[in-house]
């Protein structure tokens, strides 16, 4: 009787163990899917932190490996409402480009913009650029000058285009962070 009981409690015990154990091992498997999830997010990200005094057209345009220039088929563009806080203005692709330019208004607005920082993302690292060193990462055309976080745009010659383009830094640190 005594063996019969002892057995029936080491049988329980494993049981309890056993259970125990698959459970936990459930739970893991659940936490890891879901930072998985939030990790593998395979989508390009260049999100703007602006601040402007008028409605804009905001708008990203970007090469592909294999494309020869920029065009409008592989553009994007949001709209930016007058804030007197800085906004987030997030456009989505479904790969990182070769290169970008980011165009700053298409109406022929001659105020000024503020930049807080530009972030690129991609499967959850972040590249975070502060106004501080836009000018490194970024070109400014004739048509703008950035100073510290002011953007300043311009006509000139009856001509109104302000944009700047991601520079050879830029594509370097991608590689860095997000293709290795």
């Amino acid at each position: 009787m005594k063996n019969t009981l002892r057995y029936v409690l080491i049988f329980s015990l494993a049981l309890l163990m056993f259970n125990s154990c698959k459970n936990d091992k459930e739970g893991q498997k659940k936490e890891s899917e879901k930072e998985e999830t939030t990790q593998s997010d395979p989508n390009f990200y260049i999100n703007l932190y602006l601040k402007t005094s008028v409605q804009e057209t905001i708008r990203v345009f970007y090469i592909n490996l294999g494309d020869e220039s920029y065009a409008e088929e592989r553009s994007l563009k949001q709209i930016l409402l007058p804030s007197e806080g800085y906004q987030e203005v997030k456009f989505k692709m479904d790969e990182i480009p070769e290169k970008f330019r980011i165009d700053f208004g298409d109406s022929e607005n001659e105020g000024d913009l503020e930049i807080d920082r530009i972030e690129l993302e991609n499967e959850g690292k972040i590249i975070p650029i502060g106004f501080e060193v836009i000018n490194r990462y970024f070109k400014p055309n004739i048509y703008m000058e950035v100073n510290g976080s002011l953007v300043r745009r311009k006509t000139i010659d009856g001509r109104y285009d302000p944009f700047m383009e991601s520079r050879d830094l830029l594509h370097q640190q991608i590689l860095l962070d997000f293709l290795q």
